[in-house]
């Protein structure tokens, strides 16, 4: 079935300045509102810093130095990724000193927050690469996915740390149980990962520039090659990746060598679809570092940042094409070269839809380090709004770095 999404009055409430090419943001919705969280640069001269929440806290807009209140470890530079669940809120990060998968949890049941190091929790689990995380929840617990290195094999793995409430992590090298091959030997990307009904599936581009898929179905886990599959187009090396399961199937954004953002979608009848989305809209390339999307009553959406340094929305299902940044006076700055370095890892870009007051919500860090949100409202009949959510909680200046030089991914 298709269905429309009207537009209505743009409201202008400042000017949107443009994407930074790296950033360091994550956000969900949950009963408590939408928070938003990033990686500030309160530790001058060291390659990381404290993650910061800026939410609502009796109406009144609030910056929380999270990992200051937890007294815990510091992150290194890169994505975060985060959820909320019936046990409270995680947000995952890498440490900055330790290289660990570090849990920063919010209990509702004890309304306290800590800070968790879930490699050593896990015992058997090696030190990350400085890559992206993913993870979700589901009726199984709590998941989070990364990359190590492998010395035996000499290459990377995938690594998928889980727990069940508040029992101890596990670990799993999913690259040894699933055994790929070489076409996906080993990640060269970003990760992205949710469930799909009792399916659990992760992500990233191999060493080709193939599409692989990590999945545990009825409890075996399995690894195919989507590109090899569908025949769908490459990805660029080190292409961000984002996608979710709805009733069209399984969904996936990356970039080809083109720097066009491409959907490769499995129905659930078995048919493969590979759109060159750009093309088909006539958007401008994406830079490396952006991409996030969600489906909900308005279609599927991605978000990415053009070599303008524009935010771009793309609705799938309308077949439409918005220039948010255009639409409220932003522009103007240097674009990032298109040719980045692998260690540059980081989305801008953080997304949320069907929020607890009834819209759509896409956040990225500005070239000023400020963070800022565009906001499609339902109750004010479909308006885009903006902010700056620096200026409006009083926060600390997000860190705009990628990951150090030394920190790269090793392939």
């Amino acid at each position: 079935m298709n269905r429309t999404i009207v537009i209505g009055l743009v409201v202008f409430v400042t000017v949107v300045l443009p994407a930074a090419a790296q950033g360091n943001i994550a956000s969900f919705s949950d009963t408590t509102g939408n928070p938003v969280f990033y990686v500030s640069n309160d530790r001058s001269g060291i390659n990381g810093g404290n993650i910061h929440e800026l939410s609502l806290i009796a109406g009144q807009p609030v910056d929380t130095d999270v990992t200051r209140m937890a007294n815990t470890s510091w992150a290194g530079f890169g994505t975060l990724t985060a959820f909320s669940d019936s046990n409270g809120q995680h947000v995952f990060y890498i440490g900055g000193t330790d290289y660990h998968v570090h849990q920063l949890y919010w209990s509702f049941s004890r309304s306290s927050e800590s800070g968790l190091d879930w490699t050593k929790l896990a015992g058997t689990a090696p030190p990350a690469l400085a890559t992206p995380l993913t993870g979700f929840s589901n009726a199984r617990g709590e998941h989070v996915y990364y990359t190590a290195w492998n010395s035996a094999t000499q290459n990377s793995h995938v690594h998928h740390l889980f727990a069940t409430g508040f029992g101890k992590p596990i670990d799993e090298d999913l690259t040894i149980k699933a055994r790929p091959n070489s076409n996906c030997a080993s990640p060269n990307s970003m990760l992205t990962s949710f469930a799909d009904g009792t399916t659990e599936l992760v992500y990233y581009v191999g060493p080709t520039g193939h599409i692989c898929e990590m999945a545990l179905y009825l409890g075996v886990e399995g690894s195919y090659d989507l590109t090899y599959m569908s025949g769908a187009a490459p990805a660029m090396t080190g292409s961000p990746l984002t996608g979710f399961a709805d009733a069209s199937g399984q969904n996936e954004f990356y970039l080809g060598t083109n720097q066009h953002v491409y959907l490769l979608r499995l129905s659930p009848t078995g048919v493969w679809t590979n759109p060159d989305l750009t093309a088909q809209l006539g958007g401008m390339p994406a830079v490396p570092d952006s991409l996030t999307s969600f489906s909900n009553i308005k279609g599927q959406h991605v978000y990415y940042v053009d070599s303008n340094q524009h935010v771009n929305q793309i609705n799938v299902t309308t077949s439409t094409l918005l220039d948010l940044t255009a639409w409220y006076g932003g522009g103007g700055a240097t674009a990032m070269p298109l040719n980045r370095s692998e260690c540059q890892w980081g989305t801008s870009l953080s997304s949320i839809s069907n929020d607890t007051g009834g819209g759509e919500d896409v956040y990225y860090i500005g070239t000023d380090q400020h963070v800022y949100q565009l906001r499609f409202y339902y109750p004010d009949g479909n308006v885009w709004y903006n902010g700056d959510q620096t200026n409006s909680h009083h926060g600390a200046l997000a860190g705009e770095q990628g990951f150090p030089l030394g920190w790269c991914l090793i392939s």
